[in-house]
C-alpha cells in the first residue's frame, strides 16, 4: 500500500517537472531594481547571466536546510507513531 503512494508522488513530481520544463519561458532571478541597474550596461548580457546564476547558487543553502528539517520532523513522526502501534 505504501508503494503506492510513493509511486503518486513520483508520477506527480514528473509531471510537475514536465510542465515546468515545457512553460519554455526562460526563469529570471533577478529582481527588477538589479535587473534595470544591469540595463544600463554594455556587458548587459554577461552580467545578467552571473547574477543569474548567483542567485540560484544561493538559493540551494536554504532549500537544503528547509528539506532536512522536513526530514528530521518525517522521521521524527514516524517513529513515534511506530512505538504507540507497538505499545
Amino acid at each position: 500500500m505504501k508503494w503506492r503512494r510513493y509511486l503518486w508522488l513520483a508520477v506527480a513530481a514528473c509531471a510537475a517537472a514536465a510542465v515546468l520544463l515545457a512553460a519554455g519561458q526562460t526563469a529570471s532571478a533577478q529582481c527588477s531594481l538589479c535587473r534595470s541597474a544591469l540595463a544600463g550596461t554594455p556587458e548587459a548580457a554577461r552580467l545578467s547571466a552571473r547574477l543569474n546564476l548567483a542567485v540560484l547558487v544561493l538559493l540551494i543553502p536554504p532549500v537544503l536546510i528547509f528539506c532536512g528539517i522536513f526530514y528530521a520532523v518525517f522521521r521524527q513522526r514516524k517513529s513515534r507513531e511506530g512505538k504507540t502501534t507497538l505499545g
